[in-house]
């Protein structure tokens, strides 16, 4: 009768001891969840950040390259322009207003004495992703791309040193 009394009281304080566990498991799975959502949204966010910049680059090097077909300075801007737009569209359809291309031409750095323009194509545009509290922060706000091709052309387009196409209003 000893055993039966005993076994009966050690089932009851297990009994006890699950009811006080119930709301522990709620709070431990809470808790994981937040770390597991975290470490998924960071690593997600990391990825948009790296293929956006290499978008951007890309951009900015075939609207490079697109200056290199010929024409006078202002048809090589505007056609440099237009293929940058062109390439970053999967980041936003309204190139004008979301991702700033910036076609620059300067006197070449490399080998001066060769002659000839550079044209630098710059392109940027905001982070495609929620700011979220813990992990926003650690975000850059905008992403950029840039490529600069040597021409052979000796002068840049006329009253537009630097040129800013992204910020003329087209009505």
């Amino acid at each position: 009768m000893g055993r039966g009394r005993s076994a009966k009281g050690e089932g009851g304080v297990a009994l006890v001891r699950a009811k006080r566990q119930r709301g522990a498991y709620a709070v431990e799975f809470a808790f994981t969840f937040l770390i597991l959502f975290a470490v998924a949204y960071a690593g997600t966010a990391l990825a948009v950040v790296f293929a956006s910049t290499q978008l951007l680059t890309l951009a900015a090097e075939d609207g490079a390259r697109a200056a290199l077909r010929g024409g006078t300075p202002d048809e090589r801007t505007q056609e440099a322009f237009r293929v940058a737009c062109a390439r970053a569209a999967m980041l936003s359809p309204d190139c004008r207003r979301d991702v700033n291309p910036l076609i620059t031409w300067a006197a070449c750095d490399i080998a001066p004495s060769a002659g000839g323009s550079c044209l630098r194509v710059s392109v940027k545009a905001a982070l495609p992703l929620p700011q979220l509290p813990l992990i926003g922060p650690v975000l850059p706000a905008e992403l950029s791309g840039q490529a600069t091709v040597r021409l052979d052309v000796l002068t840049a387009p006329s009253a537009m040193t630097p040129m800013m196409l992204s910020r003329t209003s087209h009505d």
